[in-house]
This record gives structure tokens, C-alpha cells and sequence, in this order.
């Protein structure tokens, strides 16, 4: 009975469709968000949301920077006043917290001298530019992906979950990504201390580093951490110049960042490092355990990340290679402390990555048909249901058990999926040998 009801399953599950429903989807969440947008009012949209509303966050720190009072920023009270100016003549109780660390606003400051609108679009075009750039880039790298016709990669990149939600929210997700494949390409080619360079642009939400550190620290890539250092002590260096009070009222911000996840008007239910699935599972049941268990998965996690590293072998170009960091980079992003949906998007270079390594697959079966095909489509489909499924767990739990719960699945399938590339390069490179290029 079940046999015949999964054959009829697979045949109808086309590679046409496996494309076709997933863009369709995509397609309709981007006009229903376009057409509520256009309703609302002013720069608000129907339910009263500000127009890229994380980037008015961004707006925020970059305009105060301007302003000569960034330190200004870390009072809410400030952030609250300044933003309802700028939505005026809207009528709306919303304000978006810049949380971001002072260095950040240096990079927003450019995007807010102007309008609130104008900046938002020119914000959006640096993204799309640097999604472009980072398939240009990972084509040129990836020899195999020139097989792959450039609008078949922008569709995959498109009707991933997490790009349309650097799109509606006006996130930094696109430029993030653009950094992450600079830094790839730059360390497959050898050229470490530029990647570290690189990699220190991540200034602005430096949590998405980590787990690159924790690799180079682990594979001994002095050169790589030295620009990175270099590049960072710029950044913190330019900002100090240009606010030095700004870096002691960050750090008075420091409790409310760690507990912020636990806001009851945070969107909780679309979080996904370690730490904060340990949070989401158990804050609302022992929040005196969920702290320490999150912090205890996401330390276990980045070991795990340095004694691999610690023993593979750093041979840029290698398949073996691009599969290690591939997987790295997926366990990077579940170590990172804080990771919202929107971040996700951060996949698709690991993703690139596997799939240059699997463009004919085997039988003509898409990554050859196995653990990677179906850890893959789970990253693709959860990403899109997670969040939903876990606020779902939520209302129920506390309807049954007085108690909020919720397992975000999500992170289980991006394990899975580190776990899958990781075994498919010790397949072709068992046990990782002992040579290391200097």
C-alpha cells in the first residue's frame, strides 16, 4: 500500500516541478507582500509595518552616526522618538531596535544622510549587487557551475525562503553572503590574508564569523586570522575616531542583548543557532537550564568544528576541501549564537559549493540521490515551515501544558545536512591524511 502510494509520489515529482512549485510559491509571497505594501499608508504597510523594517533599524544607527550622537543610539527611548519622526505622518506604534555593535553604523551612515526611502532603495540595490556578485564569483570559481545556466542559479537563490526575507525586511543577509563568498574564493585560492581581510567586514554582525574563525584558528591559518585582526582593529579603530563614547554605551547594552531572544514580541519562533534551540525548547519550562544547555550545545559544537579541522587537511581547490568547509560553514551559522531566518540565506553558498561537485550527479539523479538530495530539500522546505511549525508547537504547548515549547526543526536539518557533505568528502578523502599546504 505505501509502496505504490510513494511511486506515484516520486513520479509526479518532477525535476519541472520540483522548480516550477517552488517559484510559484516564492512568486506569491512576493506580490501578496508587494500589494499590502502598496495599500498601506505612508511608509507603512497594511498591517502598520514600516517598509523594510529592519532596515529602519539600520537607518537609525547610520543617522545618528551622522548626526554626531551615536552613542545616543542604545537609548531606547532615543531610537523610539527618532524612528516614529521619520514613519510620520503614518500612524504606528512600531519601533525596530538597533542592537548592532557601533562599527556597524559606519557602514549603514552612507544609506542614511538622505530619505528614509531613498536609502532603503539604494540599500536593496547594494544586496542585489552583491547576490550577483556572489554567483558571478562562485561561477568563475566553481569551474562545473559554468554548466549551469546563470539564470538557473539566481531562480535557486530566489526562491529560497530566506532571500525573500532579506527582501520584504530589508536585512543585511545579501551583503553578508557577498562577504562570505569573497572570503571563500579568496582562501581557495591561497590568498589568506586578503580572506582574512575580507572576513573582517563582518564587523556588523560579527556573529556570523565565528565559525569561519574557529576553523582558521583550527587549521592554523595564521595569515587569514593576522588580516582579520588587521581589518577589525581598522574598523574599531575608525569608529572609536569618529565616536569614542559609543563603544562604552554599546557595552552597558551588553544583558539586553543576550536575553533578547526571550521578548515575548521577538518573532522567536524563527530562530536558529544551538543556542537559541536549546532557548526555544526549554525557556519556557526551565529557563534556569535553557540558558546554560544552549551555551553548552553551542561550545560542543564549535570543538567539534576545531578538532575536525585540526585534523583534515588544508588543501584549497580539493574536493574533499570544498565539502569540509562546505559543512563548516553550515555548522558555522548553528554556532553563531544569534540567527534569524533572514541569515539563513547565508546557505546558499554552501549549497554552491556541493552542488559544483554534483552537476551531472551520478545516474543523472540530482546530488546523486542521496543523503545530500534529501538534506537539502529539508533546508529548502523548513526553512519555509520551521518558523511557522515551532510557533505552532508554541500555542499548543501552552494551551495543553500552561508551558511554551517548541523544537525548531530547522536546526536539526541543517545538521543533517553538515553531517551529510562532511561524510561525502571523508568518502573521498578518508581520514583526512596529514598534508597541509604552508
Amino acid at each position: 500500500m505505501v509502496q505504490p502510494l510513494l511511486r506515484r509520489a516520486l513520479d509526479w515529482l518532477t525535476p519541472e516541478r520540483c522548480w516550477n512549485h517552488p517559484t510559484l510559491i516564492a512568486g506569491m509571497l512576493l506580490a501578496g507582500w508587494l500589494v499590502t505594501v502598496l495599500v498601506g499608508p505612508g511608509l507603512t504597510d497594511i498591517t502598520g509595518t514600516v517598509v523594510g523594517v529592519d532596515f529602519l533599524a539600520f537607518y537609525t544607527g547610520g543617522r545618528f552616526l551622522v548626526e554626531g550622537r551615536l552613542p545616543e543610539v542604545y537609548d531606547f527611548a532615543a531610537q523610539t522618538a527618532f524612528q516614529w519622526d521619520v514613519m510620520a505622518p503614518a500612524q504606528t506604534q512600531h519601533v525596530q531596535r538597533y542592537l548592532n555593535p557601533p562599527s556597524a553604523a559606519v557602514l549603514y551612515a552612507p544609506f542614511a544622510v538622505g530619505p528614509y526611502l531613498v536609502g532603503l532603495l539604494a540599500w536593496w540595490g547594494l544586496g542585489f549587487a552583491a547576490l550577483g556578485a556572489s554567483i558571478r564569483g562562485l561561477r568563475a570559481a566553481l569551474p562545473p557551475l559554468q554548466a549551469v545556466p546563470l539564470r538557473r542559479l539566481a531562480r535557486a537563490a530566489l526562491i529560497f525562503y530566506p532571500t525573500l526575507l532579506w527582501i520584504i525586511t530589508g536585512q543585511a543577509s545579501a551583503l553578508a553572503l557577498g562577504i562570505w563568498t569573497l572570503t571563500f574564493i579568496l582562501l581557495r585560492r591561497g590568498r589568506d590574508a586578503q580572506a582574512g581581510l575580507a572576513l573582517s567586514l563582518l564587523v556588523f554582525k560579527p556573529q556570523l564569523a565565528l565559525g569561519w574563525v574557529v576553523v582558521l584558528l583550527a587549521a592554523r591559518r595564521w595569515r587569514a586570522i593576522a588580516g582579520g585582526a588587521a581589518g577589525l582593529a581598522a574598523w574599531l579603530g575608525f569608529t572609536q575616531v569618529l565616536s569614542p563614547d559609543a563603544f562604552p554605551a554599546w557595552w552597558a547594552f551588553r544583558d539586553v542583548l543576550f536575553d533578547f531572544v526571550r521578548y515575548q514580541n521577538l518573532s522567536s519562533f524563527s530562530l536558529y543557532s544551538l543556542y537559541e534551540f536549546a532557548l526555544l525548547a526549554l525557556d519556557g519550562v526551565a529557563p534556569g537550564l535553557a540558558g546554560p544547555l544552549g551555551w553548552a550545545l553551542t561550545v560542543t559544537g564549535m570543538a567539534g568544528l576545531a578538532l575536525a579541522w585540526w585534523r583534515a587537511p588544508w588543501t584549497p581547490g580539493a574536493r574533499a576541501w570544498d565539502l569540509r568547509l562546505a559543512a563548516s560553514l553550515a555548522m558555522g551559522l548553528l554556532v553563531s549564537v544569534h540567527l534569524f531566518a533572514y541569515d539563513l540565506m547565508l546557505m546558499l553558498l554552501p549549497l554552491a559549493v556541493v552542488w559544483s561537485h554534483h552537476v551531472e550527479g551520478r545516474g543523472g539523479r540530482a546530488l546523486d540521490g542521496g543523503p545530500l538530495l534529501l538534506w537539502s530539500a529539508a533546508i529548502y522546505v523548513s526553512a519555509l515551515f520551521s518558523g511557522p511549525f515551532t510557533q505552532l508547537q508554541f500555542e499548543a504547548s501552552t494551551a495543553l501544558l500552561d508551558h511554551r515549547i517548541g523544537v525548531q526543526l530547522g536546526v536539526l536539518a541543517l545538521l543533517g545536512w553538515a553531517r551529510a557533505a562532511w561524510a561525502t568528502a571523508e568518502a573521498q578523502d578518508p581520514g583526512g591524511g596529514s598534508a597541509r599546504s604552508p
